[in-house]
């Protein structure tokens, strides 16, 4: 095999597809318990260590990022007669009483065809302009006990919605626990092309588009449904 056609299948074989834009406004707007954007830390590059040179390492370096968690922060989830309840706990972070009402907006405990699921709602939300671009959710290194994330993908070039870091409670029977620290992550974010991810608030178009999607699956049930004459709403360009 020749110089030239070695480069070629070094190139074909692992991703050096120049980066795509992908951004992300924080919407704070549904909240009840109003808190400056300023609370939630900008999405950070996860950075893989690559020292042995693997390029199937390096191709992936601008393809994971994570959303940091604003303060330190522990969950436990735990059964009292026949309910199911969770208590938190923060730290590096005023405790008043609008915090601690927004952080319980932002949890949900709730049982989903017989699997007790835990959520936190985060205000992030992720759109691009180019066609084809997946998000992909993914565990982050925190330490847990007694739960399970839960993964989940969409096209960010279609639809805008808040991601959310969800785990499934393994027994129910058993207390679980869940530790997040100041500025890890929340949640890993997996792209399937390179990414530059920038900070850039909703313009009037895509929070036109974006309105029409949040909170819908509280309204509807059918996503395939409403998502095929929602998407028809799209502006050409975010």
């Amino acid at each position: 095999m020749g110089p030239s056609v070695k480069k070629r299948f070094i190139i074909n074989l692992f991703n050096k597809i120049k980066p795509v834009n992908i951004f992300y406004d924080i919407y704070l707007d549904g909240y009840e318990n109003k808190i400056p954007k300023g609370f939630f830390n900008n999405v950070k590059n996860f950075k893989l260590k690559s020292q042995f040179g693997c390029p199937a390492v390096s191709t992936i370096k601008n393809r994971v990022f994570f959303i940091p968690a604003p303060c330190d922060l522990e969950i436990k989830i735990k059964k009292e007669n026949n309910n199911f309840s969770y208590y938190f706990e923060f730290k590096n972070a005023p405790k008043n009483i609008d915090l601690i009402n927004f952080l319980n907006e932002c949890f949900d405990l709730s049982v989903v065809n017989n699997n007790l699921i835990f959520q936190f709602n985060l205000p992030y939300n992720f759109y691009s302009n180019s066609k084809n671009t997946e998000i992909l959710t993914m565990p982050p290194p925190n330490k847990f006990k007694n739960l399970k994330f839960v993964s989940g993908a969409f096209n960010i070039n279609l639809w805008i919605r808040p991601i959310n870091s969800s785990w499934v409670v393994l027994n129910k029977e058993k207390p679980a626990s869940l530790k997040f620290e100041k500025d890890e992550p929340l949640a890993l974010l997996v792209f399937n092309k390179n990414a530059f991810v920038k900070y850039k608030p909703f313009n009037l178009k895509t929070l036109d588009f974006f309105l029409n999607i949040f909170g819908i699956a509280k309204f509807k049930n059918n996503s395939f449904d409403y998502s095929k004459y929602i998407i028809k709403r799209k502006p050409k360009k975010f």
